[in-house]
């Protein structure tokens, strides 16, 4: 392409990234505007100028053509309450439609849809009525959960995974701790009940909980005894269910460590103030 054409004289500086997309590098040429060797001392002037020398490509060897360089892929930004692109293909679902508690069964006088988030909502202090839970509609054993969620001050929650439909889910089931750490009445808690941990189970490493108010990005895989809990990119627990080694004392005897599939829910037990949730997504896969 003749750059003179189309470069201006006065705004070469400007265009000069383009010009090397447009154009190959052969030695002291360009192809495409070899026949304008002024614009070629220049182009070669301002590059050096800019440090985007090492742009250029040197000329392919006759015996081996010349392959063009994959332009690199921009991550498809994902939007709430939808899979992207690449999601779909794997086989992910939602669970939460963003827009009704439909495929939930369970108390609605505590959880309810708002601006597109699933809300778990209490008083100031533990709840203490029976059967305040939210559950899946149907049971799951081996899968990739996803979600994210954001906390008010003091919250406190659950997310259920191999669950029974019980009174107290999280005494046989796995229960993914949800919790405002920062909160003062939180400082004495044990680690097996901090943000993230496997309630009476395992405990989970800490420092990655975004500050109150910020979106947190949870991921809970369980393969066979295998069970994963990562946080905002981060692998905070990392333990065989079926191996003693990282299981605290009070979980032991836990009967969750034997179960191999249940429901996914939110546990209201003891729940307080408000946490917000959305983008709930899952793979099933086979044991």
């Amino acid at each position: 392409r003749e750059v003179g054409k189309a470069v201006d004289r006065l705004n070469l500086r400007g265009a000069i990234f383009a010009t090397y997309q447009n154009c190959l590098y052969r030695g002291n040429t360009y192809t495409g505007i070899s026949s304008r060797p002024e614009l070629v001392s220049e182009i070669k002037a301002i590059a050096k100028d800019w440090g985007v020398e090492r742009l250029a490509r040197p000329a392919p060897s006759e015996s081996a053509p010349e392959t063009p360089v994959p332009r690199a892929q921009s991550k498809e930004r994902q939007i709430p309450n939808r899979l992207t692109f690449d999601e779909r293909r794997e086989g992910w679902r939602l669970l939460f439609n963003g827009k009704t508690l439909q495929g939930w069964q369970g108390s609605t006088d505590h959880y309810f849809v708002e601006d597109g988030m699933l809300v778990s909502s209490f008083g100031p202090t533990p709840n203490r009525a029976e059967g305040a839970h939210l559950f899946s509609s149907r049971e799951y054993g081996d899968f990739i959960l996803r979600l994210q969620y954001r906390l008010s001050l003091a919250a406190n929650s659950d997310v259920l995974v191999r669950s029974e439909r019980i009174e107290d889910p999280s005494s046989s089931g796995l229960a993914i701790q949800i919790l405002d750490n920062a909160a003062g009445q939180y400082a004495k808690t044990t680690p097996g009940h901090k943000n993230g941990s496997i309630w009476n189970i395992a405990a989970a490493e800490q420092d990655y909980l975004r500050p109150r108010g910020q979106w947190n990005d949870l991921e809970i895989t369980c393969r066979g005894q295998q069970v994963d809990v990562m946080l905002n990119g981060k692998i905070i627990v990392d333990i065989d269910l079926g191996n003693r080694a990282g299981i605290i004392p009070s979980g032991l005897s836990h009967p969750g460590r034997q179960r191999t599939k249940g429901y996914i829910g939110f546990n209201g037990n003891a729940s307080q103030g408000r946490v917000e949730y959305r983008s709930i997504r899952i793979k099933e896969m086979r044991p």
